[in-house]
């Protein structure tokens, strides 16, 4: 039998977990990586829990140049905020304050809603 566990984007690199899954079954987790959307999380012999990754509001930031992503990804680092980087633009979770200084300083940024399936920034570290 197959059953489906949430994750919000945020628990995604979490090591140990609690969960629910959508059947009702209280679910300990250790994991060795991160989750990513339709992976199998726990298997046994009767049955298979799958994880689904919730949709959030994401900060779609277009990029016009490789530049441009370049200068994205530093105020998103300069802030520690993970990002999702594609073809063009790259996305964080919504935080409207930040939309407004990228705007100010000339990116086009746009709410989105989806699956944040960027890379999850766990620490920081100088030198």
């Amino acid at each position: 039998m197959t059953d489906y566990i949430d994750f919000e984007w945020f628990e995604t690199d979490k090591k140990i977990l609690r969960k629910t899954s959508r059947g009702g079954d209280d679910v300990g987790l250790r994991l060795s990586s991160r989750i990513h959307d339709g992976e199998v999380v726990y298997q046994d012999g009767e049955k298979t829990y799958i994880a689904k990754i919730l949709p959030c509001k994401l900060l779609r930031i277009t990029a016009a140049s490789r530049v441009d992503l370049g200068r994205i990804c530093y105020e998103l680092g300069n802030r520690h905020l993970p990002v999702a980087i594609a073809e063009g633009y790259a996305e964080t979770p919504f935080d409207a304050p930040l939309g407004e200084h990228l705007a100010k300083l000339g990116f086009k940024c746009e709410e989105t809603f989806g699956v944040f399936s960027g890379y999850i920034y766990g620490g920081h570290h100088h030198g």
